[in-house]
C-alpha cells in the first residue's frame, strides 16, 4: 500500500494477531521482499497504487510464485479487480472490518486439510485445531453486550474460552 497510514494500521492489526508483516510502499518493494524472503506465505495488496495497480502487481507475483495467496483490498466499484478475481485468493472491500479480515486470514493461512476429509468436516474441525496449535489466554474488554456475545462466540468457535471484562478498569484488574 502506498498510504503509510493504511500500512501502519494493517501492520499493528496483523502484529496483534501474532503475524509478522513486512511492509512495502511500492510494488517494486513488494517484489524485492518476495525475492529475498522465501518465508513469505501471503501477500496483502491495495488495488490503487501509483504506476502499478494491485492487479498488475499480482499478475507479476503469480508468474514467479503461482501458489502464493494474495488478498486484494479494493474500494467498492472497482470492476478491474472483480474481472481479475481469478488472480486473488480473496478480494475485500475497503474499509475492511477486523472480523472479516481475521476470518479470511484464518481461512487462507490455516493448514490445509487432507483431501480425504470432506470439506464440510474440514471447516467444522479447523477452529479446534487452531486453538490447539495456537494456545492463548484471551482477555476481552468490551462494554457493549452485543459485541461481547459476538466476540465470545467467535473465540469459542476457534476453541478458546475468553475471559470477559465489561470495561478497561475491570480488564486491568483481571490482567493483574
Amino acid at each position: 500500500d502506498d498510504n503509510r497510514t493504511n500500512l501502519a494500521i494493517l501492520k499493528s492489526q496483523l502484529e496483534l494477531w501474532g503475524l509478522v508483516p513486512i511492509l512495502a510502499e511500492t510494488p517494486g518493494h513488494a517484489k524485492l521482499h518476495l525475492s529475498k524472503d522465501p518465508e513469505i506465505v501471503l501477500v496483502i495488496t491495495d488495488m490503487q497504487m501509483p504506476y502499478t495497480d494491485g492487479v498488475e502487481l499480482t499478475q507479476n507475483i503469480k508468474r514467479m510464485y503461482p501458489s502464493l495467496p494474495v488478498i486484494l483490498l479494493s474500494s467498492i466499484g472497482e470492476g478491474c479487480a472483480k474481472s481479475n478475481a481469478h488472480l486473488f485468493t480473496v478480494i475485500l472491500n475497503k474499509p475492511v472490518r477486523q472480523y472479516v479480515l481475521s476470518k479470511q486470514l484464518l481461512r487462507v493461512l490455516a493448514p490445509k486439510q487432507s483431501d480425504q476429509t470432506p470439506r464440510e468436516n474440514a471447516t467444522e474441525q479447523q477452529p479446534e485445531k487452531f486453538s490447539t496449535s495456537h494456545p492463548l489466554s484471551i482477555l476481552v474488554a468490551e462494554d457493549n453486550e452485543v459485541n461481547q456475545k459476538v466476540i465470545v462466540y467467535i473465540l469459542r468457535k476457534l476453541g478458546y474460552e475468553p475471559c470477559l471484562a465489561e470495561n478497561g478498569l475491570i480488564a486491568v484488574e483481571k490482567a493483574i
